[in-house]
């Protein structure tokens, strides 16, 4: 939903990725299934679903750290973005990137699942705008090495 990016004024760190199926579109059963598959991995992990919503799932940790992890699919367009926000200081910073890499093996997962031999290719989204709260859509991207 339009709140699940709003600006929180406490965080400084964002980062942010974007991976692109290369199969024209992501099937629909890919959005549930990496729902599903978020929530279940999270019960092994130090992380928790907040969020829940048809293109998107938020995930914060369970305890003792501020950090979010935003993950948003795009109807017609082969797409997922993971937004990730925290409060500028060591142990936070690593919850967030902690986060990320959790979010980004599960939709590899589920790639592997739903889109078998789909190549998918990795950007960085620009962090000035992220901290603007831009809609990720209108974001500049830039390829991953």
């Amino acid at each position: 939903p339009s709140n699940a990016w709003n600006k929180v004024d406490d965080l400084s760190f964002y980062r942010g990725r974007r991976c692109e199926f290369e199969i024209g579109i992501v099937p629909p059963s890919v959005i549930p299934v990496l729902q599903s598959r978020i929530t279940s991995a999270s019960v092994h992990s130090n992380f928790r679903v907040s969020n829940v919503w048809k293109n998107g799932i938020k995930v914060v940790p369970k305890t003792g750290r501020y950090a979010e992890c935003v993950i948003e699919t795009f109807e017609r367009k082969p797409l997922v973005d993971f937004l990730v926000r925290c409060p500028q200081n060591t142990e936070d910073l690593e919850c967030a990137e902690n986060m990320l890499d959790f979010a980004v093996k599960q939709v590899e997962r589920v790639r592997d699942e739903k889109c078998p031999g789909a190549t998918m290719t990795w950007y960085h989204l620009d962090t000035d705008q992220l901290s603007s709260h831009v809609g990720s859509m209108t974001l500049a991207v830039y390829k991953a090495d």
